[in-house]
């Protein structure tokens, strides 16, 4: 964790930060790319997000195993079909300094498989200082506030447009509420 917790606290002459006045209204989503984590469940928002004009994108990082190529391309044709392409990006098999510019550079994380059994990469985007948009059912309700938890996701576009207008991100306090994970 701490790796994470250091693109939220350091000053912007690191290589991986950026002070949370200059991150921009963009959600990451951390997961492998595979059907068991509800890609599609992140699509799905990204929809909501951008007929509302909620953010300037999306971007999901994660782990492709070959095994998962079929489903990589159903989803991609599912962004062409929604009109996405130009909202969401992929960034398969990212290094770690890569997830690491990511986070760097966004407010909010969405997670869009419910009932987690904890979240780790949920956990991690606390440490960096994102604002956690996460499923109402799973282990992560124990650690992520209540204001923050979605039942739909037209509650999750909410929450977001919420963090987006927020004049003050309060990414310090959510990398603190997740230090005792370290």
């Amino acid at each position: 964790m701490d790796i994470f917790r250091k693109v939220a606290l350091s000053s912007t002459t690191s290589s991986h930060s950026i002070d949370n006045d200059e991150r921009e209204d963009i959600i990451p989503v951390v997961s492998r790319i595979d059907p068991s984590n509800n890609i599609d469940c992140a699509i799905n928002f990204a929809k909501i997000l951008k007929e509302n004009k909620i953010g300037k994108g999306m971007k999901i990082a994660g782990s492709l195993d070959p095994y998962f190529y079929g489903y990589y391309n159903r989803i991609k044709k599912m962004l062409m079909d929604l009109d996405l392409d130009d909202y969401v990006t992929f960034e398969t098999d990212a290094s770690l300094d890569k997830l690491l510019l990511i986070m760097s550079k966004c407010k909010a994380y969405f997670h869009p498989r419910s009932g987690e059994h904890f979240g780790m990469s949920i956990v991690e985007a606390m440490s960096s200082g994102l604002i956690p948009v996460v499923p109402n059912i799973g282990d992560q309700t124990e650690f992520v506030p209540f204001k923050y938890q979605f039942h739909d996701l037209n509650q999750a576009a909410q929450i977001t447009s919420s963090i987006f207008n927020a004049s003050n991100h309060d990414g310090i306090a959510i990398s603190n509420s997740v230090a005792k994970f370290s």
